[in-house]
């Protein structure tokens, strides 16, 4: 049996495929809150004897206690050095994601019967894909039960596109706990969710509890780094994400007393909607996801979509219930409409939809482009040669590019190509240079944020490998050698065929040398 789980910051899903083949979110009993498909993403190690995870943490009143790990998922994004206490030990969030996930695969298990599962389907971030397919990979997959990871985007398109006519383009924003993701789709005659756009960045929900709660110190006079944050942190953050999920439903909500508990004049603040675009803006959240719509918008017209043919757009995760990030879609698409679906479920059932034989299959796209480095033989200057375009489909149909190698000298009996990954990589905001952590006694530390510049990046990645290629013979100076051709497959790897000239012989058939992103 395949199952789709949809690992999320606050909360994660699960989706099956029952006998007739229909697929839908799967209740967890004993993990989810009452009544929901939604398993809070949490697991504590407060209490001795077997870790807590999902709702009993909660239920417990754990939630906010020394020995808990939240928003793991966006610890693992940061790379953050932070650990909980676990008897003797010191857990870092990307383990104890990993004993959060097998706990939910056994109660998974417990809910449908033991042994059943044989295939994983996980969602991960358009922004940080390749690192969380390789860590779901290497933590899960075993000689019983295969493991597939899925961009979280992608997932979500194809659980969109099944409920649009064919042939009909459609918009998909993604905004979760710590990010957001946007996508252009089309749903094509032959059943195939082709992705025409795509874009990710690392800020989300919790960003925005942040921001709140720096709003509310500001208003007393703290500053984040007082150390009477520290110890009640978590719950001041819990109640700053409770107001901003209050301030979906109302014009005005208020700070409850209950969430602060060190007694800090926090409970019965209020908040407006207004106050907290405000927020919103002075951190540039709303500029720059309006910058990413934009961008995913045109990307989408260079592949041959019209953006007045974009009607129909979704809206998926948490915090795309506030109603400044509604009015920052229309400001991009102001005659298109929104349909309705369950924001929460939308991935977890696209992910298994997609990865199921015969049911919408996914073509998607890379979101950074490749180039091979190489030195101008007039001016002396290094140059690039693009060799995948920003955008370009995966797997692909056939070849995407085929260059010729020359020999640079006499008697070269060496060839290779060094490819680059080049990309644009846009600047933090200056007005958000830290991130708030929590150590392991579970109080609030500050991280200070590495500012990167706006450039344009080219890492090389194939740096232990760029010869691949020996001429035997040896090949004489401007001698053309080598046809190489280039193709992407379905896990996005590179894929090299190589033919010998002077010999006709063909040296290399279809050997992936790089994976890409």
């Amino acid at each position: 049996m395949r199952i789709a789980i949809d690992f999320g910051s606050t909360h994660t899903v699960a989706a099956v495929e029952a006998a007739d083949g229909t697929i839908a979110p799967l209740p967890i009993p004993r993990l989810s809150l009452p009544g929901t498909f939604l398993i809070p993403s949490v697991i504590s190690f407060a209490n001795s004897g077997t870790p807590l995870a999902g709702y009993p943490v909660e239920r417990a009143g754990l939630l906010t206690a020394p020995g808990t790990f939240r928003w793991m998922k966006r610890y693992i994004a940061l790379n953050s050095p932070v650990r909980v206490r676990a008897g003797g030990e010191r857990v870092t969030a990307q383990e104890a994601a990993v004993r959060f996930l097998r706990q939910t695969l056994i109660e998974i298990e417990a809910a449908l019967a033991p042994g059943t599962v044989s295939e994983l389907i996980f969602t991960a971030p358009t922004d940080s894909f390749d690192f969380y397919r390789d860590w779901l990979k290497r933590s899960f997959e075993a000689p019983n039960l295969a493991v597939r990871v899925l961009d979280e985007a992608g997932a979500a398109a194809a659980d969109a596109g099944i409920r649009l006519e064919s042939g009909e383009p459609f918009f998909v924003l993604d905004v979760g706990g710590t990010t957001q993701q946007a996508l252009v789709a089309a749903h094509d005659s032959s059943g195939t969710i082709r992705v025409r756009g795509k874009d990710g960045r690392s800020t989300g929900g919790a960003d925005i509890d942040r921001w709140i709660l720096e709003e509310l110190c500001g208003r007393i006079g703290i500053p984040l780094q007082d150390a009477r944050l520290r110890p009640q942190g978590a719950a001041l953050l819990r109640g700053c994400e409770r107001l901003k999920i209050a301030l979906s439903e109302r014009e005005t909500a208020r700070f409850e007393p209950e969430d602060d508990p060190g007694g800090l004049t926090f409970g019965g603040m209020e908040l407006t909607r207004e106050e907290l675009e405000t927020i919103l803006r002075r951190h540039d959240f709303l500029l720059n996801l309006e910058r990413m719509i934009r961008d995913v918008r045109n990307a989408a017209a260079a592949n041959g979509v019209d953006s007045s043919a974009l009607r129909k757009l979704f809206a998926i995760g948490g915090s795309v219930r506030i109603p400044a990030i509604r009015a920052a879609i229309r400001s991009v698409f102001p005659e298109s409409s929104f349909v309705e679906t369950d924001p929460t479920t939308s991935v977890a059932i696209g992910a298994l939809r997609a990865a199921t034989s015969g049911v919408t299959p996914l073509r998607d796209i890379l979101t950074h482009s490749y180039a091979i480095r190489y030195r101008d033989g007039q001016s002396g200057e290094a140059k690039f040669e693009t060799i995948v375009p920003s955008g370009a489909v995966f797997p692909s149909a056939g070849v995407v590019k085929t260059l010729r190698l020359k020999a640079t000298r006499p008697g070269q009996r060496l060839f290779g190509l060094s490819i680059y990954e080049r990309s644009l990589t846009p600047g933090a905001t200056a007005t958000d240079p830290y991130e708030l952590l929590f150590d392991e006694n579970g109080e609030v530390r500050i991280l200070n944020r590495v500012q990167p510049s706006e450039a344009f990046e080219s890492v090389f990645l194939n740096a232990r490998a760029a010869q691949f290629l020996e001429a035997d013979p040896p090949a004489s100076r401007g001698e053309a050698r080598f046809s190489v051709d280039f193709a992407i497959d379905a896990d996005r790897f590179l894929i090299v065929s190589a033919i010998d000239l002077r010999s006709g012989r063909r040296v290399l058939n279809r050997e992936p040398v790089v994976r890409l992103s």
